[in-house]
């Protein structure tokens, strides 16, 4: 997913300018936006926030369903990736993003999708909630996800939280990848992912503006 977060951020965003990720955890994403921007990351952990600071990015420690001690629209891009899960109130974190991007700024995120057709399968046999296959080491009381979204929900949570999407870039994220890379296969998966993305796309991965603001960018 680095990749293409980097392709959108530089079709969107000129070189130069700032990136603030919410949630950025050891800092792995703004390691690779970093030689061509300036970057900053936000982390609720502490141990997070000090090891990605001793790898050289900048982070600073929040609660994410908060104010930040940033100045308002002072972002360019605002990356929230896999992170609106873990919240007990993810439309706080998404109004921050908000407040914190500038009038021309993107909104970048991605959620899993836990009700794939594999994990539907999965839940009529009696397994459960795909739990496993995101966190194994975990037990069902402790689970890191709090929330489930659909592609529906999230595009709601998302609208209430005041952005509107200018780009659905969820086809690229595969409900089973290894089928991605059969050659064969790929387009398919494509166009099945696009078709239904509730059925066929692991994660729903949007670009999101202002939804007060008509869009600028030309594509």
């Amino acid at each position: 997913m680095r990749d293409t977060i980097s392709e959108v951020i530089t079709r969107y965003i000129p070189v130069g300018g700032d990136v603030l990720e919410l949630g950025s955890g050891l800092g792995h994403n703004l390691d690779a936006l970093a030689a061509n921007y300036r970057v900053l990351g936000v982390e609720v952990l502490p141990d997070a926030v000090h090891k990605a600071s001793e790898r050289g990015i900048e982070t600073i420690h929040a609660n994410l369903e908060h104010e930040i001690n940033l100045k308002a629209e002072s972002w360019d891009v605002v990356l929230c990736l896999d992170v609106l899960e873990h919240l007990i109130n993810p439309i706080a974190c998404i109004q921050e993003a908000k407040r914190l991007l500038r009038p021309s700024g993107i909104f970048v995120i991605n959620v899993p999708n836990h009700f794939t057709l594999t994990c539907r399968i999965r839940m009529l046999l009696g397994a459960g909630l795909d739990a496993p296959n995101f966190f194994p080491e975990y037990h069902a009381w402790n689970y890191p996800h709090l929330r489930f979204f659909q592609y529906q929900s999230i595009k709601k949570t998302l609208e209430l939280g005041g952005f509107r999407i200018i780009e659905d870039l969820s086809w690229k994220v595969p409900a089973v990848p290894f089928l991605q890379r059969i050659p064969m296969l790929k387009g398919l998966c494509c166009l099945l992912a696009k078709f239904s993305p509730n059925l066929f796309c692991g994660g729903f991965f949007l670009i999101l503006h202002k939804s007060n603001l008509l869009n600028s960018f030309s594509k």
